[in-house]
């Protein structure tokens, strides 16, 4: 807030709601603004309560996703794992991935299906797309094109390039 003072904590999910701890609505609404873009006028860079969404995802694109994303393949399977030297699970690759590009999406598989905007067929889905599968989610990966993606599948396995084994049931789009 203005003032300097702490305001207390926010925290924007996936669905789009928020909680806030040690607030009042005066210093939720300071706090939340604080959160948004210093610019104004892009709307990239705000903070979008809708999306889950935090950090400038304008100037991204879906190559640079994928880019980053295939910097983890040989990374091992790890179940709840978010960090690349121990190994990574499913929505931790995504989340690491666009994390290492600035945009902060949520932890859990089925908050990442519900991120962002959505695309409606694999037909209109790009490079960089999340890509997320059964009801309720329990796996996502990051579409590469032309029926691939990246993923973390399962233990006793490794971060790798395979195809899109089935239709998903949710394609989200984050960047571009």
């Amino acid at each position: 807030n203005p003032n300097g003072t702490v305001a207390g904590t926010v925290t924007v999910n996936g669905d789009g709601s928020s909680d806030s701890s040690g607030t009042d609505g005066a210093s939720f609404a300071n706090a939340l603004q604080n959160a948004s873009s210093t610019d104004p006028t892009d709307p990239t860079s705000a903070l979008d309560p809708g999306s889950g969404i935090v950090g400038n995802t304008g100037s991204t694109t879906g190559d640079q996703v994928v880019a980053t994303a295939k910097k983890y393949l040989g990374t091992p399977y790890v179940f709840g794992s978010t960090d690349p030297d121990k190994g990574l699970d499913c929505s931790g690759l995504v989340m690491k991935t666009f994390g290492d590009l600035g945009i902060k999406l949520p932890r859990l598989a089925y908050q990442q299906a519900r991120t962002g905007q959505e695309v409606p067929s694999l037909a209109q889905a790009k490079p960089g797309d999340i890509v997320a599968f059964d009801s309720p989610v329990d796996h996502v990966g990051i579409y590469l094109g032309n029926n691939m993606m990246i993923a973390a599948p399962k233990p006793g396995d490794h971060v790798k390039i395979e195809s899109v084994y089935e239709k998903p049931s949710h394609i989200r789009r984050i960047v571009g």
